[in-house]
């Protein structure tokens, strides 16, 4: 058990054992009992049977496993999976002694899409801009060119500006003709680039504003898109917006038209007819849906938090998610300690400190979501029947597990996990890919 900001122990971390000659060594305090979670890593198919042997003193008890690997290999995630990590500097918990473990460390829990933030964005200075809006300096890509590197191998990469109303561009005024000039010959430049790094079709995108909710947001949020679009066909806009003030929702669809990634929050677009009929007018027009969480102490839910939102991907049509955030401590420098925790709370997925990183339930809930979602693309694979049946196993589990959830996955530890549930309706899936393969 962890001790939290909330003073609310949770027993979520998964450190592992030391080894030593094949024996894997652990205290557990008398009268208390101890999980243990075990990695396979199969390398062929088939009924393979195997033993874990308890040792204590002279005392030794067997107990016998049989695990069936099913003859496919699952193929790389198609949905698109971002932590907000914004490893490109320290951030959170992110520090030089730790990024490359945690960038690492993200890769294997697949995600694909690298978050950074506004000094990737080569913006100008006032001095590289004349007055009617024309660049009259190069653009410095050597801060993007170090994060590319950095988090080599991911399939998107996103920046995100921290545009707010009162932002200008190298001091132009947003919806002014020079601004309009200025931005569109910066976003002809970004385009050169991603060509160049080979980054087209929307495998790098821009995050203008974070989270708009009002009609000024959303206003000033179509003037930096348009006049960014004017010259970018490569990159593409992002946009997380939130429906909770009712008088700014006649001009979501306005700037929707101007965003290539629509990403709600999950439960908002659950629960809300208006968000998501707004939304999926919008995704109909060759737009985007994605899904996102930012809730916490992320501790104190149910793992299901993490492994139930793919499942909705798949549901809705989503082709993307996200959670806040990796390493979000909630300005503690360790998640072994958030009582000093003094910006918040904490949002981590896995505990993270200076030098290492430690899984837990939740962060492996988050890659088995992501891993059911590719069994039901496998079964869709399968032909007309699989389809039909990859959509009706979502539906499934989805309806059944909101009898827990209540279309909010912000609940606390349940028993049994709705977890649970996902693991009986993967069993499912493998039947049904079993069938359709006629084993």
């Amino acid at each position: 058990f962890v001790d939290t900001r909330e003073n609310k122990l949770v027993a979520a971390a998964l450190p592992a054992l030391p080894a030593d000659d094949g024996w894997y060594t652990t205290d557990i305090a008398a009268g208390m009992t101890r999980q243990l979670w075990l990695g396979l890593h199969p390398s062929v198919a088939g009924r393979a049977t195997a033993r874990v042997i308890v040792r204590q003193g002279q005392q030794t008890r067997e107990v016998p496993f049989e695990v069936d690997i099913v003859p496919r290999e699952l193929p790389p995630t198609e949905l698109v999976c971002g932590l907000w990590d914004y490893a490109d500097q320290p951030a959170y918990g992110l520090t030089p002694g730790n990024r490359e473990r945690a960038i690492a460390d993200m890769k294997a829990h697949h995600v694909n899409l690298a978050h950074g933030l506004r000094a990737l964005a080569a913006v100008p200075p006032a001095d590289g801009v004349d007055a009617a809006g024309n660049l009259t300096k190069p653009l410095d890509f050597s801060r993007f060119d170090a994060w590319l590197k950095l988090w080599e191998g991911a399939r998107y990469y996103q920046i995100y500006l921290g545009v707010v109303p009162s932002s200008t561009f190298a001091g132009l005024k947003p919806g002014t003709p020079a601004f309009t000039q200025a931005v569109g010959q910066w976003a002809a430049a970004w385009d050169k680039k991603a060509v160049g790094v080979g980054l087209t079709g929307g495998r790098l995108q821009f995050a203008f504003l974070d989270e708009p909710n009002t009609a000024e947001q959303y206003a000033i949020s179509r003037l930096w898109t348009e006049a960014f679009k004017a010259g970018s066909k490569e990159i593409a806009v992002f946009c997380d917006p939130q429906f909770f003030n009712p008088e700014a929702q006649a001009a979501l669809p306005a700037a929707m038209e101007t965003w290539d990634i629509i990403c709600p929050l999950l439960f908002q677009y659950n629960t809300t007819a208006a968000m998501k009929a707004a939304v999926d007018a919008e995704v109909a027009e060759d737009k985007q849906l994605w899904f996102y969480q930012a809730h916490g102490p992320n501790r104190l839910f149910d793992p299901a938090y993490f492994r139930l939102q793919p499942w909705y991907c798949y549901r809705w049509g989503a082709v993307g998610q996200g959670f806040w955030a990796y390493g979000d401590t909630g300005g503690a420098a360790s998640s072994w300690n958030e009582y000093v925790a003094t910006k918040g709370v904490s949002y981590c997925l896995p505990y993270i400190d200076a030098e290492q990183i430690t899984p837990s339930k939740h962060w492996e809930a988050f890659r088995e979501g992501i891993e059911d979602y590719q069994l039901l693309r496998l079964l869709a694979t399968c032909g007309a029947s699989g389809q039909a049946a990859a959509r009706r196993l979502a539906e499934e589990l989805t309806t059944t597990t909101e009898a827990v959830t209540r279309q909010d996955l912000r609940i606390p530890w349940q028993e049994p996990t709705p977890c649970a549930t996902a693991d009986e309706v993967r069993l499912k899936i493998y039947d049904e890919i079993a069938r359709a393969e006629g084993r």
